[in-house]
């Protein structure tokens, strides 16, 4: 799970020479905004850019099918900017990982590499000319030219060759904007993380090399993206939703984004150095979030354990949500296990298999339905 991994080592020791030059005792609750909905709301489902094993990652097609049909309570999704400035609905900061056209990816060789392949590089039209399906195959996105077409199930649909599932359109598998997530989901809780674009200049980890280049993540350079997500949720339409938060790997992102949101009332997770400094020493984060979110291990410490029982999260006022890192994660045991000690959500990929565990021990949506309907949780 390209991406998720990020609260390591190198986070750890960050945050601890980062809280060692400040006064380490824990402090009174400040959770933002109080109440916390998200504390309120358990047990959540929450599909990981819509559940992405079981759907092309980040699609509408993704999102609407994993409230639809697979189980989900709520959607998780990531932000870049295009270069004419819209909020694109994309994990990476390039595209190429699941998007192309058979123009363009013509075999070996053939794909973008940057920077023409990155986001901030085409406008909105661009990006949403792509088939967002193209690389999706069930639990992969591998580049495997020597399969045939009929092996990606959703190639195609997007340019028109190949017709939709029951239900969808074409445009349920282009690459969305923030806006049309939003306008599609109104009363759909929704977790965005402001993603970092890389450059050969960052220094925030996460790096890739290309053409001889390293690029890593740069929070300077992505304050754009925090800067335009926070001028959306401002407008009239979105400012009164209480079922949004954003998230970030970057504590500076969050703190940009804090700064710029002019009603200041849209429920944060902190990053890395501070979600860390929380979990060894208690530190209150600041500005004041509402969920912390996290592995379930990580240097062989189980994150949520510390969190909800050493640090007591909820009695201060904080939801935990984990995300899963791989197919270990995926599992009834962890899922179990984490339920258990009392987190609030599970961030999944295969969002249909945490339904059916939900579903088999009784555990109900967070409004007190049930969840069963052993018909309809399968992957689309």
């Amino acid at each position: 799970m390209e991406g998720r991994t990020r609260l390591d080592a190198a986070g750890l020791i960050a945050a601890i020479a980062l809280t060692t030059a400040i006064v380490l005792s824990p402090s009174a609750s400040a959770v933002a905004p109080d109440p916390n909905p998200w504390l309120q709301n358990r047990f959540l489902n929450m599909a990981h850019q819509g559940g992405e094993d079981e759907a092309p990652s980040n699609t509408l097609f993704a999102f609407k099918s994993a409230i639809r049909d697979r189980g989900a309570d709520t959607i998780e999704l990531d932000v870049n900017l295009s270069s004419d400035g819209q909020l694109m609905v994309i994990h990476d900061d390039t595209w190429t990982r699941t998007s192309c056209l058979p123009s363009i990816c013509t075999g070996p060789g053939s794909e973008p590499s940057r920077p023409s392949s990155e986001v901030n590089d085409l406008t909105k039209a661009q990006l949403q000319d792509l088939d967002a399906g193209y690389w999706f195959r069930p639990g992969t996105y591998s580049h495997n030219f020597s399969l045939p077409d009929s092996a990606y199930p959703y190639r195609g649909v997007r340019t028109g060759e190949v017709r939709p599932p029951h239900g969808y359109k074409a445009d349920d598998f282009k690459i969305p904007t923030l806006r049309e997530v939003l306008d599609a989901f109104p009363k759909t809780p929704i977790n965005i993380e402001i993603k970092m674009i890389k450059t050969t200049t960052g220094t925030a980890g996460g790096c890739q090399t290309q053409g001889g280049n390293t690029y890593c993540d740069d929070p300077a350079a992505s304050m754009p993206v925090a800067d335009a997500l926070a001028e959306l949720l401002d407008e009239p339409r979105y400012a009164s939703r209480t079922d949004i938060i954003v998230v970030s790997f970057s504590d500076e992102l969050i703190d940009e984004f804090h700064a710029r949101d002019e009603g200041g009332n849209v429920a944060l997770a902190p990053g890395v150095n501070d979600t860390t400094a929380f979990a060894l020493f208690g530190t209150t984060p600041d500005p004041d979030v509402a969920a912390f979110q996290v592995p379930p291990r990580q240097l062989g410490i189980d994150v949520p354990q510390l969190l909800l029982q050493t640090r007591h999260a909820h009695e201060l006022g904080y939801a935990v949500h984990v995300w899963t890192n791989g197919d270990q994660d995926e599992t009834d045991a962890s899922y179990r296990h984490l339920y258990d000690l009392g987190v609030d959500g599970i961030m999944s990929s295969v969002p249909s298999g945490l339904a059916a565990f939900l579903c088999a021990n009784d555990i109900p949506r967070p409004d007190g339905k049930k969840r069963c309907n052993k018909n309809k949780l399968k992957g689309p």
